[in-house]
């Protein structure tokens, strides 16, 4: 029973010698991309979560000149964040030429 199933793979690789080397690379690549993604959604699910309290902190973000939201903020938020009697404490975070900046006021 054996002997038939081995002629039988052994054919089937003779015919089409391309598949068996494929598969190997496709289950690979397969894998590799569950794994970039199951890290992925494990950091964005613990982030920040070491803080006590840590589902009251939020990021605000600006729409800068219509290229996309930055988390980068101007001087004007600090102005404006006293307008909103929730928020409780708040810190800048700006970076100039590679050194980030931390403002906090409260």
């Amino acid at each position: 029973m054996n002997n038939i199933s081995l002629k039988t793979a052994f054919r089937f690789f003779i015919r089409k010698p391309l598949l068996p080397r494929l598969n190997p690379k496709r289950l690979s690549l397969g894998i590799a991309c569950f794994l970039v993604i199951s890290l992925y959604l494990y950091q964005e699910n613990t982030y920040e979560t070491a803080f006590k309290e840590h589902d009251r902190i939020f990021r605000i973000e600006e729409n800068f000149l219509s290229m996309g939201s930055i988390a980068c903020s101007s001087s004007n938020v600090a102005q404006r964040i006293v307008d909103f009697p929730n928020v409780e404490v708040h810190t800048r975070v700006n970076s100039y030429g590679g050194k980030v900046k931390f403002e906090l006021d409260e």
